[in-house]
């Protein structure tokens, strides 16, 4: 799921929101999103299509409202207290556009800047060989949203 929701949004970016493939890969989340929302499979892929639905159908769409409801209630779960999750979500939220004063982009810039380590970076649930692309992102995304 999260798989073909993450090519989908490449190939969205890449100017083929209208092809066939775009159209294929989204008719098949559809098929396996639940009615509050969530995508089966790990919930990054509910993350993702929150991407790919807000590029095709606008930041303000049923579906990307009603699941950021959704995703939003997930926070503070494992494994969303993670940093390299969080800049994970706030690369979600920031694709389609949502401003850095939207509830719930606040709510993970929060979240982030307080896991910040006295050292200046920030651990990988993925372990310390990648806290250094984890902390490159985490500075990328607080920059893009006016934190640093």
């Amino acid at each position: 799921m999260w798989l073909t929701g993450d090519i989908a949004v490449h190939l969205i970016q890449l100017r083929y929101a209208g092809s066939k493939q775009v159209k294929q890969a989204c008719d098949f989340l559809l098929e396996h999103i639940d009615e509050k929302g969530g995508a089966e499979g790990p919930r990054i892929a509910t993350w993702i299509a929150i991407v790919i639905f807000g590029m095709l159908n606008g930041a303000e769409s049923p579906y990307v409202r009603k699941t950021l409801g959704l995703v939003e209630g997930w926070l503070g779960e494992e494994p969303d207290e993670d940093a390299s999750f969080l800049c994970w979500y706030l690369e979600c939220l920031s694709i389609p556009g949502l401003p850095r004063g939207h509830a719930l982009v606040r709510k993970c810039l929060k979240r982030l800047m307080t896991l910040q380590d006295k050292d200046g970076g920030w651990k990988s649930v993925d372990g310390s060989r990648y806290e250094v692309s984890t902390t490159i992102n985490a500075l990328k995304l607080l920059k893009l949203y006016g934190e640093w």
